[in-house]
């Protein structure tokens, strides 16, 4: 029986006209960049599902999530494991909340949205995994909980069009312009990123 799916695995597909993919209930664990660019637009998530690698489903086209038990969010848009949000389904989505119940979100989770102009990262997020946020050109605003209190590397990567960050993090400036975190190598804070582009 197939247990896990190997990174990369859907590459060899790219040029294959798929819609839609199935994997058997039994698959515990797929590996990093799984579907990159490829021109599916739902996905049946095992029931078995454990573990889904960095950047597994980086699909523009990728509009639902079905199956699992438990792991997909009620609206179709997510995958959820143990509380971390590793995957979302990006195609057609401008305005989005983090689901309930979500204390971390996976690396390269919102990477390369197109058309997500606002994120709400909700109030129990706790960690966000490297380049979470990366060339998403259409994303204007992010609210960040006071929660948060592990963050990966470029997390703005090519994202230059935030105009404001909102919430009640303390890593938020008062003009909600700046998003600051402690440096911990030399004291004092790291500017993040600045709102309207730069940082």
């Amino acid at each position: 029986a197939i247990t896990e799916i190997k990174d990369d695995f859907l590459g060899s597909f790219s040029e294959v006209n798929v819609n839609n993919i199935y994997l058997p209930d039994g698959v515990t664990r797929i590996g990093e960049s799984f579907m990159f660019n490829s021109e599916i637009t739902s996905f049946r998530v095992p029931e078995s599902l454990e573990e889904v690698g960095a950047g597994s489903f980086i699909s523009y086209n990728l509009q639902e999530f079905t199956g699992g038990d438990g792991q997909v969010s009620a609206d179709g848009s997510a995958i959820v494991i143990d509380g971390k949000m590793v995957a979302f389904a990006r195609g057609g989505v401008g305005s989005f909340t983090i689901p309930s119940g979500v204390t971390a979100l996976g690396a390269d989770l919102f990477y390369g949205s197109p058309e997500l102009k606002y994120l709400n990262l909700g109030s129990n997020i706790t960690s966000i995994g490297d380049y979470a946020f990366s060339k998403c050109p259409a994303l204007e605003e992010i609210v960040i909980p006071s929660s948060l209190n592990v963050i990966g590397q470029s997390l703005f990567s090519d994202t230059d069009n935030i105009v404001r960050f909102s919430g009640n993090s303390p890593y938020v400036t008062s003009d909600n312009r700046c998003f600051i975190w402690p440096n911990v190598r030399g004291g004092g804070n790291d500017v993040l990123k600045f709102a309207g582009g730069g940082g």
